[in-house]
């Protein structure tokens, strides 16, 4: 009986043990447009942009360009040096939307070797990882070499996944989901409630088929450059629930989308980077980092299987900065949505044991009782500045002001979205226990 015992307890450790290494395995990526760094290309800029992200459970960018001029060597040079000496990994994801620029066969191996030797550079079972963004209509090759990771874009149903993963079986190790994955959202309900049917069907076709699948998850988007059919999907589901579901879905990898993407205002990076410049400056009073800070608590959760337990209390705000039921003086084109977005402020508080948070938006002020845990409240916003603060018997613990107002006197729409966080980080000694 007790070398049964033994032998079942030994067996436990077993599967336990290789639970955690499939648990181990799975990385987080960060979608870095290498368009976005038009400062002076400061190595140390680049560093305190992987520092950041090494710092919040990321293991790799994904360098996407649909160029291969000088300038954007340059950048790949020094994006990869300063991975080199930091330990972290980069991989190419490259741009074939035939829109764009298009990356010819040349630049492709071009691309693919310069680095391909580079301690940082991501390789996934012996093989250098490679992504695409688009390129179903371009042939690619090389699986003795490389892992093919792509996305060639489909409705999102099992069978269309499937049809895609046929065509190019031979040639692909795997499948990245892009909007249906990153922005799986209904206007029908504002946005508020994503769907991982999507992300389902793509694990199902995948794994028939042997292959990988990497999904997205995206702070809100908004893009509007004077176009009337730019869009938005934003809503309090839009962050953390996705990365619930990734958890839950287990994917192979996981991209965020983006790092730093100004245009579609999907970045996460730090605003104060030497490297930043103009294509940034319009988004400065728009810092996304709440967005990162809230997501390492879901990234080490994904990456080990783990829920985190939680030590610290913080408290985050999310909003944009105009009514989407005000007409601008100055702007003919109303973005793609507006009319089904919810004019709320967000509150999300991740505490250590429950408390009550007071949210207060221009004149009107609303409390709600929080567990402990991570849990969103929201109310109706009005002009002026938004706040929220966090009290714990009687006594006021944690409070968030954002820097941005909201205004309804404005020329041209904006709906990106202000962001901020307050943490109460307690000394080690006195979490320990």
């Amino acid at each position: 009986m007790r070398g049964f015992q033994n032998g079942l307890i030994s067996l436990t450790l077993l599967l336990l043990s290789f639970c955690f290494q499939c648990h181990a395995n799975r990385p987080v990526f960060a979608h870095y447009m290498l368009y976005a760094p038009s400062g002076p290309d400061n190595l140390d800029g680049y560093k305190a942009e992987i520092q950041y992200a090494k710092s919040k459970g990321i293991d790799a960018f994904a360098l996407n360009t649909n160029s291969w001029e000088d300038v954007y060597k340059t950048r790949a040079d020094g994006i990869y040096q300063a991975a080199d000496e930091l330990g972290f990994k980069i991989f190419f994801s490259l741009d074939m939307h035939r829109d764009n620029t298009h990356l010819t066969a040349e630049n492709v191996k071009e691309m693919i070797t310069r680095y391909s030797s580079r301690a940082s550079q991501y390789s996934y079972n012996g093989k250098q990882f490679v992504s695409t963004w688009l390129g179903n209509e371009d042939t690619i090759g090389g699986r003795d070499k490389y892992y093919f990771v792509t996305f060639f874009p489909t409705g999102g149903t099992e069978q269309e996944v499937t049809s895609m993963i046929n065509k190019f079986n031979s040639l692909i190790d795997g499948l990245y989901a892009w909007d249906t994955s990153a922005w799986p959202y209904s206007s029908a309900d504002n946005f508020n409630s994503p769907s991982n049917d999507k992300d389902q069907a793509y694990l199902r076709a995948c794994k028939n088929a042997g292959k990988s699948y990497m999904a997205s998850v995206s702070p809100w988007f908004f893009k509007h450059d004077g176009c009337c059919n730019d869009g938005n999907y934003q809503g309090s589901g839009l962050w953390i629930k996705r990365w619930e579901q990734i958890i839950k879905d287990q994917p192979d990898f996981v991209e965020i989308v983006t790092w730093n993407d100004w245009v579609e205002r999907t970045y996460v990076a730090k605003m104060n980077n030497p490297n930043w410049g103009p294509q940034q400056s319009n988004d400065q009073d728009f810092p996304h980092e709440a967005f990162l800070e809230l997501g390492s608590y879901y990234i080490s959760w994904y990456k080990t299987g783990q829920q985190p337990s939680i030590t610290d209390d913080s408290v985050f705000i999310f909003y944009y900065s105009q009514s989407a039921k005000v007409t601008a003086t100055n702007d003919p084109c109303k973005p793609q949505n507006a009319n089904v977005l919810d004019d709320r402020v967000y509150v999300v508080t991740k505490l250590k044991s429950p408390a009550s948070v007071e949210v207060q938006s221009g004149g009107s002020t609303q409390s709600f009782p929080v567990e402990a845990g991570v849990t969103t409240v929201s109310m109706p916003f009005q002009e002026g500045q938004q706040s929220a603060k966090v009290t714990r018997d009687g006594a006021q613990i944690l409070q968030v002001v954002g820097r941005k107002g909201i205004s309804n006197s404005f020329s041209t729409y904006d709906y990106n979205v202000y962001s901020g966080f307050s943490a109460l980080v307690l000394p080690e000694f006195l979490t320990a226990a």
